[in-house]
């Protein structure tokens, strides 16, 4: 009979596996096992995670340095009326009508710096120092800082063409604003190094964790055969065990 019992128990065990495509479906399975693996699907997890952080935090950095661009060609459209007003044949009345356009291009420097958004922080006000970013399963990461562009910090705030004024200023914002894009650039470079990483790490550990877990398919239908097989001989066995008994006491009742 405890034969019976076990062959039965394996042979759920077994048909568990196989309808669930996992040898370790609780703790009785393997104990051990469970454990690592455990351990390991929270790595790969956090790993998963880590990438999704790093590349939300790319998205950010690549939209502040697409305003930090646009924030570039009106420099550069700025240092042309610039030049366009040192020309000694510009009036003061040419002058007046070249910082029309100047203001213009000002007012639009200054709300770019203040109204660009990610996830609705601002980006370009100088507020956004020291964001952490959580790349590692255990949170750690890189750090993403962008500086000031606002018209006080880029050096320009009043600047006006119709006095005095100082070139060397534009090209100061200009150098500034690249250096910044730059920075970006190799920071969003670096993430993509990151990303690749954390992939790489998830896909061995999910290798690894998988010869732990995963039934071998192949091992345990030949497993389950044998046992219907040894179960059907118990049950043969059991059954004309009965038959005897049956007999052998008919036999004491005829005689």
């Amino acid at each position: 009979m405890s034969m019976a019992v076990n062959s039965g128990s394996q042979i759920q065990s077994l048909s568990q596996q196989i309808a669930s495509g996992r040898q370790i479906n609780s703790a009785a399975d393997n104990a051990a096992g469970l454990g690592i693996a455990e351990r390991m699907s929270a790595q790969e997890r956090g790993l998963n995670q880590g990438t999704r952080n790093t590349a939300d935090m790319q998205s950010l950095a690549r939209t502040a340095e697409g305003a930090m661009s646009s924030i570039n060609n009106n420099l550069q459209r700025l240092n042309e009326l610039a030049l366009q007003a040192t020309n000694g044949i510009m009036t003061d009345s040419d002058r007046g009508n070249i910082q029309r356009e100047v203001d213009q291009i000002l007012d639009n420097i200054q709300q770019t710096s203040q109204s660009t958004q990610f996830n609705t922080r601002n980006l370009l006000d100088g507020s956004a120092q020291n964001l952490h970013t959580a790349s590692s399963p255990d949170g750690s990461g890189m750090s993403v800082s962008i500086p000031d562009m606002s018209l006080e910090s880029l050096g320009l705030d009043g600047f006006n063409v119709t006095g005095n004024f100082d070139l060397s200023s534009i090209h100061n914002a200009m150098n500034m604003v690249n250096s910044a894009r730059s920075q970006l650039g190799a920071t969003s470079n670096r993430m993509d190094y990151v990303m690749t990483s954390n992939d790489i790490t998830s896909l061995n550990l999910a290798s690894a964790r998988s010869r732990i877990e995963d039934t071998d398919m192949a091992r345990a239908t030949s497993e389950l055969a044998q046992e219907r097989v040894i179960e059907q001989y118990q049950i043969s066995m059991q059954q004309r065990e009965q038959e005897q008994l049956e007999t052998q006491t008919q036999r004491l009742f005829t005689m």
